[in-house]
């Protein structure tokens, strides 16, 4: 369609406001292409900005995309002034497409991100403040120099600058070294979201530990981290830094005092175990943290740790038995509380509560009781009553109870329930034969994650799950559950002659092969086979011809030297 069909265009404007909405994505489209004055035509489209819906902003976003960039950008700019959020959004959308070729609207994309609902990585907004890179750095950081910027302007402005980082650098590090406070706050936290790039402002990162400001030397903590310079190269100042009279400081080098050598982890922790008694909850949540990436070195501060799980704030105690079970050796403290820990309202706390209990190598077997309770719990989430049979399979509890709920979750459980019980049978069994063939039952069940379980479950048991081996055998002929299948045969080994003569005259050659390799091995006890191994010689497959051939010779030569 083209200049042509301009007696069109009253109608294409009237099907604008249709109420079908591809009626008026059609008519944008039409009316893109016919050649209309950009005074004439860019209004129209930028009215469509603000349609309610999607596919119609879109079309507009594509049409508007197609226009002179100059005749664009005027509107553009205007239209954010008071533009509501899916107009910035969309606004921010032709921004992008269009780069720096709409320089006009930086400024009013700028204002918008101190409005805007939600400043999401993930958007247009985003994304088109990350095309106009340097130039939108630059006029962030002016903005993060003026005076009487409100707390969320400050914020707003500094995450903002984030999304340029990775084309700023440079202004990054020139402003670190001598920028006002705010921006020299930005520009710190923006370098460790500047990936590789930013690692060429190490030198100022550092020098930036000793900033007057301390908000600057805790972000300049956070973004080596972020950035993933070992902890050593600048140990001694963080060791400095965690005695900073500054608590957001401290919890910063707190933080990264858990990335430390080994060695210089344990010198610290004093200082991390008097951190766990902060009134900071920020430090109090670092320490413990820290703490449990130190591992089995930090075992003195068991006893804190142990306090702290009755923090008044559930990220710290969530930290502590995270902390607690990164100690391995005994448990029994933990389990101890166990019964406390899992009534606590917060479920991070629950759940990390019980995988804690996961660490360690004994004591924790008075924990089998309230993870069995746990693990019941129908009104708990999944995962949790997941996690909970995990670690009762930690204990290694036998008791009857145990496999009793163990066997009925298995049986009609959730979907990770069962896939759990299934793996905690084979250590929480007190009747083996009766797991077996709970086990066995499983292996032909629909959901494939279940299936796997039981499968792998029963190959742990290896010669003692003889009695899944028929369930097993059947999976062979599937292409896609050979392979476990197989697997769990091989450790369970079976010896039942009837069964794998029966497996014999199976129609995949998979199947007689591996049935054939296990008569093999029984030797003599396998001669009720050897007229069916005769008649399973005859066939084409060579390979298989082989294979049995040699099974009929070993079990004839047994034979003939038992006399």
């Amino acid at each position: 369609m083209g200049s042509g069909a301009k007696p069109a265009v009253p109608a294409l404007v009237k099907a604008l406001e249709d109420g079908d909405a591809p009626v008026r994505g059609s008519a944008i489209s039409a009316l893109s292409k016919l050649g209309l004055p950009a005074e004439r035509l860019v209004p129209m489209l930028m009215a469509r900005l603000e349609d309610s819906e999607e596919s119609v902003r879109s079309s507009a976003v594509q049409a508007l995309s197609r226009q002179r960039p100059g005749d664009v950008a005027r509107e553009l700019a205007a239209l954010l002034d008071e533009g509501e959020e899916e107009t910035i959004q969309a606004v921010a959308l032709v921004a992008e497409r269009l780069g720096s070729r709409a320089r006009a609207v930086l400024p009013g994309l700028i204002a918008a991100a101190a409005r805007v609902g939600e400043l999401r990585r993930d958007s247009a907004l985003a994304r088109a403040l990350g095309v106009f890179g340097d130039e939108a750095a630059a006029l962030l950081l002016k903005k993060l120099s003026e005076e009487k910027l409100s707390g969320d302007q400050t914020e707003r402005f500094i995450l903002a600058l984030g999304f340029t980082a990775r084309a700023a650098v440079d202004r990054f590090r020139d402003t670190l070294g001598g920028g006002l406070p705010l921006a020299r706050l930005g520009a710190a936290k923006a370098l460790g979201q500047a990936g590789e790039a930013g690692k060429e402002a190490l030198p100022e990162l550092l020098g930036g530990l000793e900033d007057d400001e301390p908000r600057v030397r805790a972000a300049c903590v956070g973004s080596l981290a972020a950035l993933g310079f070992p902890a050593r190269e600048y140990a001694a100042a963080l060791l400095e830094l965690i005695e900073d009279p500054n608590e957001q400081v401290r919890a910063a080098a707190v933080s990264a005092a858990g990335e430390l050598e080994a060695d210089q982890q344990v010198k610290l922790l004093p200082i991390l175990i008097r951190s766990l008694a902060d009134s900071s909850v920020e430090l109090r949540r670092a320490a413990a943290a820290s703490l449990g990436s130190v591992g089995p070195p930090a075992a003195p501060a068991g006893q804190a740790l142990l306090a702290a799980l009755k923090d008044s704030d559930p990220g710290v105690r969530a930290l502590a038995a995270h902390a607690l079970g990164s100690l391995g050796g005994n448990g029994s403290g933990l389990a101890r509380e166990l019964p406390v820990l899992l009534q606590d309202k917060d479920q991070a706390v629950r759940r990390a509560s019980v995988e804690a209990l996961g660490g360690f190598s004994a004591g924790i077997e008075a924990a089998a009781e309230p993870l069995r309770a746990l693990a019941s719990a129908g009104e708990e989430a999944e995962a949790l009553r997941a996690a909970a049979i995990v670690a009762l399979m930690k204990t290694g509890d036998e008791a009857s109870a145990s496999q009793e709920l163990l066997l009925s979750l298995l049986a009609k459980g959730p979907v990770k329930v069962r896939m759990a019980s299934a793996r905690a049978l084979v250590v929480c069994r007190k009747d083996t034969g009766k797991v077996v063939a709970a086990l066995a039952a499983v292996v032909g069940e629909e959901n494939a994650d279940v299936r796997r379980a039981a499968v792998e479950a029963a190959g742990e048991l290896g010669s003692e799950a003889q009695g899944a081996a028929p369930a097993l055998f059947e999976l062979l002929g599937d292409e896609y559950t050979r392979a476990m299948g197989y697997e769990a045969l091989k450790k369970i080994q079976p010896r039942d002659v009837s069964l794998l003569r029966k497996a014999l005259g199976h129609d995949d050659r998979y199947v007689r092969g591996f049935a054939c390799s296990c008569l093999g091995k029984l030797g003599a006890g396998a001669k009720d086979a050897l007229e069916d191994l005769r008649r399973a010689s005859r066939t084409r497959s060579k390979t298989l011809r082989d294979l049995v051939r040699r099974t009929i010779k070993l079990i004839e030569d047994d034979l003939e030297r038992r006399g």
